[in-house]
């Protein structure tokens, strides 16, 4: 088979756009890369497009080094990369939650997403960074496949009998509230709005020595401690 090597070629255009939003909506179409995180979207039951890869591989379509490249957007991509659809959307559902609320870094909405998805938590989300960007799927190994993940206007949309606002300071310490529960993370330089701390039934602060943690490290202590409280 002879590899695709020209920039230009449609096919190699049309996937790397999916780093840009516009087109990611319009195509509802990502980018998965690496043989893990495709692995993830595959054994989730994700519908796989198109698979580029530099090794000649059942089912892949050969491309040169450089053409990997244009597609991930980075000089030294981890291949393959694979053209994957976006599930459809779903609603949010009435079991354990954590909501990114504007949460605006990629990499930390990714975190979090992997981090919900080992511990068995929904996800929810709210403005912020596309978590179907492959920035955000490159951080979340592809676990955006494996969680269930709905988009939500505001906190009364979530079917929870308890929704707890992570708060800097004034909060009380995580303990035992009525099941299932919402844990909603503020973004990282603004924290969450006033409207949403009021609309909320129960706020947490992490007891420490500093003043923050950072918000996918502050979301997966959370995760953690409520999951230990089941």
């Amino acid at each position: 088979m002879s590899a695709i090597t020209s920039l230009r070629n449609p096919r190699v255009v049309a996937a790397a756009k999916l780093h840009d939003a516009k087109h990611r909506r319009a195509q509802w179409r990502t980018l998965v890369e690496g043989p893990g995180a495709i692995d993830v979207a595959t054994d989730s039951g994700a519908a796989v497009i198109e698979v580029f890869s530099v090794v000649d591989s059942v089912g892949a379509t050969l491309v040169s080094n450089e053409v990997l490249a244009r597609i991930s957007g980075t000089e030294s991509p981890r291949g393959p990369i694979a053209v994957v659809a976006i599930p459809e959307r779903s609603e949010p559902r009435n079991v354990d939650t954590v909501v990114l609320w504007e949460v605006a870094d990629p990499g930390n909405a990714g975190a979090l997403i992997r981090t919900a998805a080992f511990m068995g938590y929904d996800v929810a989300h709210h403005g912020g960074a596309d978590v179907w960007s492959p920035k955000a799927i490159r951080a979340a190994a592809g676990a955006q496949f494996a969680a269930h993940i709905a988009p939500i206007a505001g906190v009364d949309d979530l079917p929870v009998a308890s929704t707890i606002a992570a708060v800097a300071d004034g909060g009380e310490i995580p303990q035992e509230v009525a099941r299932p529960l919402a844990i909603v993370l503020g973004n990282e330089a603004a924290g969450l709005p006033k409207g949403v701390i009021g609309a909320v039934s129960h706020r947490v602060t992490i007891p420490g020595a500093f003043e923050s943690l950072n918000v996918a490290v502050a979301g997966s202590l959370l995760m953690d401690r409520y999951r230990l409280l089941r």
